[in-house]
């Protein structure tokens, strides 16, 4: 797995877990009170806290590989776009620099983690 796939899937994770987060409120809002929990609502609470417990596990794998970055920007840059979610906008904004230099960043930050996973896949 590259770098940037293993950006993404914590992304993909959080957007889905948003997204049974969202549909189990809204079926728990059409139950009446007093009334059991469908089969629905079930196996969306427990695809919830599978999800919850697959972000934990990849947040901390990606904390630990963004530790290992030497440029403390290019570690900002990738933990606002991937563990945060902001824009790059946003990440201009935030750490006063110009999006392009974002962009930059966010490429040589890739590059580098690449290279240290390059490096783990040969020990």
């Amino acid at each position: 797995m590259t770098a940037r796939e293993l950006l993404e899937s914590y992304g993909a994770l959080r957007e889905e877990a948003g997204l049974r987060l969202y549909e189990l409120r809204a079926l728990r809002a059409r139950r009446g009170s007093g009334q059991p929990p469908s089969s629905r609502e079930r196996d969306l609470l427990a695809r919830c806290r599978t999800l919850q417990r697959k972000m934990k596990s990849r947040q901390k794998q990606l904390t630990c590989l963004l530790a290992q970055l030497d440029s403390q920007s290019e570690r900002l840059v990738l933990e606002s776009r991937y563990l945060q979610g902001m824009s790059y906008e946003d990440i201009s904004l935030a750490l006063n620099f110009s999006p392009r230099h974002i962009y930059r960043l966010h490429l040589r930050g890739v590059t580098a983690l690449n290279a240290i996973l390059g490096a783990q896949a040969d020990e």
